[in-house]
Order: C-alpha cells, then structure tokens, then sequence
C-alpha cells in the first residue's frame, strides 16, 4: 500500500459530539442506529453509507477518518476509480492530496489511500477468510505501531454487483462485523446506490451496527469483547476463522443483536440475513432482542428453521412479553426464549 506524505496545513476541524470519549476504548457499547454524521464513532464501529453521488462518500469519508486520527487511529481510504465515480474526479492521487490537505496527520504512516483493485482487487468474489485475515494483519500493525487501532473507509460498490458477487460480500460483512465487536477496527463501508439498487443495498445495509438505509431491522454482532476483558489488545492471530466469542473452554457462543422489526414486509430481507450467516453445526447462538421493537411468527419461525438447519439452538433474549407468548404457543423445537440476560 502507498505511503502518504504528511501535508503542512489543516484544511478540516472536527465537528459535533463524540459517542464515546477518545483514545483506547474496551468494553463499550457499539453504536447502533441511523447514520447522519460521520463524526462521533469509536474503535469497534461499522456503518453503512449508501450515496447516490461520489463527492458524498469524499465527505463522510474525509470526517469519518478525520475522527480516527483524532483518537490516534491508523486510517486507510480505499477509492473506488471506475465508473461514475472516476468521471467525478476522485483518483487515488487526486483524493490522497485532498484528504493529506484535509486532514493533516501528525505521522506519514497515519494515512494511507488505495484503490479498490490494491485492496480487494477488481471483478473480485470475497473471500470472508482472506479477506478478514488482511486487515487483521492491518489492524495488528497499527496497534504495533504505537496506534490505538486501525479505521478504514471504503468503497466497494464494484465487487458487489453480480448475485455471486453481492452474496459473498453480505456473508463477508457479517463476519467482519464480527470481527470488529473483538479488536480494535472500525470501518465505513460505501455502496452506490444508483449502481446497486434498493435491493442489492438493502441486503448489504441490514448487516451494519449503523446505516443510512432504512432496512426496518438491524441484525449484526454483539457488544465489545476483547478476549480476556482485561482491556489488553487481543491477539489477532485468533481472528482468522469463526470469529464468534468464547464462554468457556471448548464453547463457542455467536453473539448477534436484532434491532428494529420484522414483519411482513421485511420477512425475506430477515430469511436473507439468516442465510449469510456463519455458524457451525452445533454452535449456540444468543440474539439479544432488546431493541427489537416488533416481530412476528413468521421470522421466529425463521430463526427454529435457521437453528435446525445448523444443528443447533438459538436463545433470544430480552424479546418482551409478546415474544415469550408467541415462541410459548408455537412451542419451537429449536429457539428458546428468555427474559432479562
């Protein structure tokens, strides 16, 4: 990856509250809800920004990574240069001097600005494995480095455009997530809406903690965990692989939040969903429902078929009253659900 060269001047001032206070945070609850300013992010934090012109990703891009430097992040832009957005302008060199001029970073490792092709290569199928791997092998740097962690801002909308493509990337976007709820990385990650469609957007959007898509529900990772607790980095050679969070030896639980509704109309987004995610036959999972305002028979029936598919046992926790009567009176094989964790 190229090297940037510090710029001499600030052209940027950081703008509105933080979320959370600067520098190393462990232990914190990830933000989940609507994303209207880039700014006020912490170090485990994925959002979603789907924009309908490329100067729009340039900004909440700039005030996303602006944020990171601010909390002694290593901060990396991956550029998309085809298509509609190379007609506007925003090359690799040119937007690597804009955002050197806007941002100012304090040390020439700080900064870095890639194309799509550097990073994840062009006409590509993800990998969820290799690709996790790279950056925490990014991530681990930073921290060495003397980083309190890694941020990127990317924009990917090139490698998610064929069924093959875009269903790679959603089962990808819920393990990363993953992956960012246990080690210090945060990412933006950008989809032209005008390329993709609702559809397409929808699918991707609903696996973010944070979005500028109204999906209706939010199904991602859980809470902040390192490791041991400790607030000591952890050791992202464990990364690579189920990245799911451990409760004792040889149990591996999977963590996921259900925010917002399910109802008829969101009932094949919700089966979708359940369709990219990664768990092994037989590993638990635990949904926290508290922010779940409305579900239906429908999608808890959803989730006993997901569970049996898989060999497994779901617990939803937090759901309310109406949950418990629903799942009581469908007497589920394979969901069960609890009160107050």
């Amino acid at each position: 990856m190229k090297q940037a060269v510090p710029a001499t001047s600030v052209g940027h001032t950081r703008k509105g509250p933080a979320c959370a206070p600067y520098g190393p945070i462990v232990g914190t609850v990830r933000a989940s809800g609507v994303l209207r300013s880039a700014e006020g992010y912490g170090r485990y934090d994925h959002l979603c920004l789907a924009y309908d012109d490329a100067t729009e990703f340039a900004l909440k891009a700039r005030d996303f990574l602006a944020d990171g430097l601010a909390q002694g992040l290593q901060v990396h832009c991956v550029l998309n240069e085809t298509g509609r957005n190379n007609g506007a302008g925003w090359s690799v060199g040119s937007t690597g001097s804009w955002l050197l001029n806007e941002l100012a970073p304090s040390r020439q490792d700080a900064l870095q600005v890639t194309s799509l092709g550097e990073t994840y290569g062009v006409d590509h199928v993800v990998s969820a494995s290799e690709q996790i791997a790279l950056y925490a092998e990014a991530t681990a740097a930073a921290l060495a480095a003397g980083f309190t962690g890694f941020r990127v801002a990317a924009d990917v909308t090139p490698i998610v455009t064929t069924p093959v493509q875009l269903n790679a990337f959603v089962h990808y976007e819920h393990l990363i997530d993953r992956h960012m709820s246990r080690f210090p990385m945060s990412a933006m990650c950008a989809y032209d809406r005008t390329v993709l469609g609702a559809d397409a957007v929808a699918q991707l959007a609903c696996m973010h903690p944070v979005s500028n898509v109204d999906t209706m529900f939010r199904w991602h990772a859980a809470e902040v965990r390192d490791q041991d607790h400790s607030g000591t980095p952890p050791n992202l050679d464990t990364a690579v692989g189920v990245a799911s969070v451990s409760r004792g030896p040889g149990v591996e639980i999977v963590e996921v939040l259900l925010n917002g509704e399910v109802d008829r109309s969101s009932r094949d987004l919700f089966r979708a969903a359940l369709d990219r995610t990664d768990v092994l036959p037989g590993q638990p999972v635990v949904v926290n429902a508290a922010g779940l305002n409305f579900v239906d028979h429908h999608a808890l029936a959803a989730l006993d078929d997901f569970a049996r598919r898989h060999d497994t046992r779901i617990a939803v926790q937090n759901a309310g009253y109406a949950v418990e009567q629903i799942a009581e009176f469908m007497d589920f094989e394979h969901v069960t659900v609890v009160g107050a964790a």
